[in-house]
């Protein structure tokens, strides 16, 4: 079994390279969460009107987002027309220069027949990130949807985010059952990466088995032909690919060397 040095690879915090599963987290409130409180220089601010411009702007800084317009699309689909809803449930940190810097949402999923409340759309901007902001952040937002009476809160994420899993762990959240047997090799790359004692049923893997080949090459292929200021999302099954180049959005074809492997 090869560690991290022999592999060469080190997983960033936020790593698409990593192979990619949807995990669902799930707690059943009995309390409020234990708060931490910002650093000195930070502010809890709620939604405003016309803060959508610093969703997308913290959203992208930390690569969920793809390009300006992947954040229009990704609005429409979760809050557009609950603006409203917004102004109590959409939390921002703030600078003492009033710069949005961080974003989560207490919010919802209308499928869902549980009715638990979720957790959404947490992100710091890459360049404030490491600086003890993620712990008020989630544990806010948390306390947010305590204070709006959900008896079960519920966290969508994925592998590619190993890190904000972790801390999710950390709060006592566990795979959904279902989750967790349809998503297993996700959680034994979490547990690969993290350690954390919850997950001991998930067998730990080699390193060289967390990381999608496939991913791994199209990133040398999509630098060695774009730079390395491109981003880029392989939008898997339509055999295209999602890339935003000097703040243009385009689609393109996947690589011939993929077509050939039979990938879509």
């Amino acid at each position: 079994m090869k560690n991290r040095e022999e592999t060469g690879l080190f997983p960033d915090n936020h790593d698409h390279r990593l192979k990619y599963y949807e995990l669902l987290l799930e707690q059943e409130v009995s309390g409020a969460y234990t708060e931490t409180p910002l650093p000195e220089g930070y502010r809890f601010v709620w939604y405003q009107d016309g803060d959508k411009k610093e969703w997308k702007e913290i959203e992208y800084s930390a690569k969920e987002l793809i390009s300006s317009e992947e954040g229009e699309r990704c609005w429409e689909q979760y809050y557009a027309g609950k603006e409203e809803e917004l102004l109590t449930r959409m939390l921002f940190i703030e600078t003492d220069a009033g710069e949005k810097i961080a974003t989560a949402t207490a919010f919802y999923e209308p499928r869902d027949p549980e009715g638990a409340g979720w957790l959404h759309w947490v992100s710091i901007k890459r360049e404030y990130q490491g600086k003890g902001l993620a712990r008020p952040l989630i544990s806010r937002a948390l306390n947010r949807l305590v204070e709006l009476g959900y008896t079960k809160i519920k966290i969508p994420t994925q592998t590619t985010t190993w890190v904000a899993v972790r801390l999710y762990l950390s709060y006592g959240f566990r795979p959904i059952p279902k989750n967790a047997i349809s998503s297993q090799e996700g959680y034994q790359i979490i547990r690969t990466l993290t350690g954390m004692p919850c997950l001991m049923e998930f067998p730990i893997l080699p390193m060289e088995e967390i990381w999608d080949p496939q991913e791994i090459e199209l990133e040398h292929y999509m630098k060695e032909t774009y730079g390395d200021a491109v981003r880029y999302r392989w939008k898997r099954g339509v055999g295209r690919i999602l890339l935003q180049i000097d703040g243009i959005e385009r689609e393109i074809p996947i690589p011939d060397f993929l077509k050939e492997r039979g990938e879509k």
